[in-house]
């Protein structure tokens, strides 16, 4: 049995539900939330077309959507590339290109910021 961080997070959700798992200035879920979360974003993965072994780029602040994007790839078998929001565009842009990423997730404050 392969385990990723995806499938920690599932089984912590089986064994302290109602313990928290992640917070933020504004907002806070318990291991059974955070793992709802996850299993909501991994099925859009999916469903999107995306497979185990393929790539995506994530562009976020350190937040809950950042977080989620982590562990519902991996639950899912896809690999995550973390980008640094602090970059220019032109190193995100060479970065991306290397990658291989299928899907670049962006929050949507940074995507107002480089377009």
């Amino acid at each position: 049995m392969e385990i990723n961080i995806g499938k920690m997070l599932a089984n912590r959700a089986y064994l302290s539900p109602a313990l928290e798992a992640f917070s933020g200035l504004d907002y806070r879920f318990t291991f059974r939330e955070a793992n709802e979360r996850v299993n909501r974003f991994g099925a859009y993965l999916k469903k999107s077309g995306l497979a185990s072994g393929e790539r995506i780029a994530v562009l976020c602040k350190n937040n809950e959507h950042a977080t989620t994007a982590l562990f519902g790839a991996a639950k899912i078998g896809v690999i995550t590339l973390m980008l640094n929001w602090r970059l220019q565009i032109p190193e995100l842009v060479y970065i991306l290109q290397d990658s291989g990423a299928s899907l670049l997730l962006c929050d949507k404050d940074l995507r107002l910021q480089f377009t």
